[in-house]
Parts: structure tokens; C-alpha cells; sequence
């Protein structure tokens, strides 16, 4: 299992995920927010860690670290749209229990 952070698709990110079985990826913002006032806060969006799942080839992706002022329909909104890029997305939360044996580990 794996979890990070990042703010832009680079090789390091793609070597740190390749393959792996569960990605946990921090999803702030929407992508067009990312270009306001919110520019360069060291967030990432659920575009971004959708592409970092498929790129990477690993098996599940789970959106973390969600932006607060989101209602949960809004969270959910945003997994939809995630799984357009990468289809095994889930969304994270405190109560997430990962079983690996459903995923093929």
C-alpha cells in the first residue's frame, strides 16, 4: 500500500506507484481549481491522482484528504468523475477498511 501527496505527474511519483496493489493519492481540489487562487498550494487533484493510478498501472486507487467545504454528494461527484480516467477509484475516509484479498493480493 502506498500514500503520498503530489502536485504534478512526474517519474518519481510513476516509480514510487508503479504496480502497486492499493494507491492512496490525496485528491483537494477539482483540476479547474488548481488554476484560481488555490494555484500552487501543494494540493493535488482527482484528475491528477486518477492519471498517477492508470499511468502507474496499479490495481485500486482510493482519493484521500478531501477539501472540507465539500458536502459528501460533492466527494461522491468526484469519484464518478475519477473513474472516467481510472476506473477501480474509491473514495477514502476515516472509517476505510482495504481488503486486500478482494483485489487479487
Amino acid at each position: 500500500m502506498l500514500s503520498f501527496a503530489a502536485s504534478r505527474l512526474d517519474g518519481d511519483i510513476m516509480g514510487f506507484a508503479r504496480g502497486a496493489t492499493i494507491l492512496i493519492h490525496e485528491a483537494q481540489y477539482h483540476p479547474d481549481e488548481k488554476s484560481g487562487e488555490k494555484a500552487g498550494w501543494g494540493h493535488s487533484s482527482w484528475e491528477e491522482a486518477a492519471r498517477v493510478a492508470e499511468r502507474a498501472g496499479v490495481k485500486r486507487l482510493y482519493l484521500s484528504h478531501h477539501d472540507p467545504v465539500r458536502t459528501d454528494a460533492e466527494v461522491y461527484k468526484i469519484v464518478s468523475l475519477a473513474r472516467t480516467v481510472f476506473q477501480n477509484t474509491e473514495i477514502a475516509t476515516e472509517t476505510t477498511v482495504c481488503d486486500l484479498a478482494s483485489i487479487g493480493e
